[in-house]
């Protein structure tokens, strides 16, 4: 049986078919609902834990859906984060519930992972 080889230059492929993630997925996009008084300071500084918390891993900020995002606020921010985002001590593994899967951060998001979505034709899903 051939061993495959990984190198500097192949090793995020490697990770990601390791991973099982096809090349057109290698970022994870998740989102974010917020309220209008946060959304500018969001978009400028990043996407953070509340400093209380201390980045805690049961604090959950972002979902894998919109719909879910737009239970939490009226905006919604699409965070898109290199496929290894766990491994990279980005965000807590994602756990799964009502809302989908999701996820704590474990570290701020930095403003060039975040855009603003049109979210005016998103309608939240009633997850009680």
């Amino acid at each position: 049986m051939a061993r495959e080889i990984v190198t500097s230059e192949n090793k995020a492929d490697y990770d990601a078919k390791k991973l099982g993630l096809k090349k057109e997925e290698e970022n994870l996009t998740l989102y974010h609902g917020t309220k209008e008084k946060f959304k500018d300071k969001i978009l400028k500084e990043g996407l953070q834990t509340p400093e209380h918390l201390h980045h805690s891993p049961s604090w959950y900020m972002l979902v894998d859906n919109p719909e879910a995002a737009k239970a939490f606020g009226e905006h919604i921010l699409q965070v898109n984060l290199p496929h290894n985002a766990v491994k990279e001590k980005m965000i807590w593994p994602g756990k799964e519930s009502s809302y989908g899967k999701q996820y704590a951060l474990r570290q701020t998001i930095h403003p060039k992972h975040i855009k603003h979505i049109d979210s005016s034709k998103i309608v939240a899903k009633d997850f009680s």
